[in-house]
């Protein structure tokens, strides 16, 4: 995020404000105008969306309209609950970030989902998959879980009766991720595993420091607890003839030599009894 920050006064003429604000409002009329015309959002997409051979073939101002074609949400209040999500969401991460970051992590999210999506669909066998249109669900489902990686504590009404944490709802995302790719390499789809991956490049770029730097201070803490944990079990004294330590005898008393080097302990049997050394 430093890097970002450097580069927030060069950038900033040029980024859009309210961003989020933009798309809601493109995708909510798209949607109502789908419902108005009774088209569904599958043929939306196939007709508007980023289908890789119609992209082949010469259209390729569909990279830029396939940000705008609103998710399949199912029915009204569903709509609406996306909208208010992605509205909430979007609009936070800007606030916490800037408006020059923010774009570019849709940007980014956008620019690689399209590219690596169709380099994956030209690279799959016998065409099927380029058929296929290209979803941004993945990349919509990037700016959730960056905003559940800032705040995992945040509280969501699901299906606006039972609350849940954000950042467990975030687990089940990045499962489904994994289980899409996994997928996509058994079946061959290879547009879908490198939108998956793509989707999520964004989130790599931005956050991989942090999670990097979190793993090495986890790491710095279990080495710390290991060490007080076996300094714990150390014996303080331990008798140098028979072995006897304050452990495993905690009822014998025990001395050091002042003539032995080193001033070795002993138990009281052999304080006496023992060859200086």
């Amino acid at each position: 995020m430093r890097t970002l920050e450097r580069w927030e006064r060069r950038l900033r003429p040029y980024a859009v404000p309210y961003l989020t604000n933009g798309i809601v409002a493109i995708q909510a009329v798209v949607y109502i105008a789908a419902l108005v015309r009774q088209i569904g959002l599958d043929e939306l997409t196939m007709e508007f969306g980023l289908v890789p051979s119609k992209v082949f073939a010469g259209e390729v101002w569909r990279i830029i309209a396939f940000p705008l074609i609103p998710m399949e949400a199912g029915n009204l209040i569903f709509a609406f609950f996306y909208f208010y999500l992605f509205y909430l969401m979007g609009n936070t991460l800007e606030t916490r970030w800037g408006t020059v970051a923010f774009n570019l992590y849709v940007l980014i999210g956008l620019s690689a989902t399209a590219s690596l999506g169709l380099i994956g669909a030209a690279m799959a066998p016998g065409g099927f998959p380029a058929e296929l249109p290209i979803a941004n669900g993945f990349l919509y489902g990037t700016v959730f879980l960056a905003f559940a990686y800032l705040f995992p504590d945040f509280t969501l009404m699901l299906f606006f009766i039972l609350p849940i944490k954000i950042k467990w709802l975030a687990y089940l995302v990045w499962a489904g991720y994994g289980f899409s790719i996994f997928a996509a390499f058994a079946t061959g789809h290879w547009a879908l595993a490198a939108t998956v991956l793509a989707s999520v490049l964004n989130f790599f770029l931005f956050f991989g420091p942090d999670i990097i730097q979190r793993m090495r201070a986890g790491q710095r803490r279990m080495q710390e607890a290991a060490q007080k944990v076996a300094f714990a079990n150390r014996p303080a004294h331990k008798c140098t003839t028979c072995g006897v330590t304050n452990l495993t005898n905690p009822e014998v008393e025990f001395r050091y030599c002042s003539k032995c080097t080193g001033t070795p302990a002993y138990c009281e049997r052999h304080l006496r009894e023992h060859e200086h050394v």
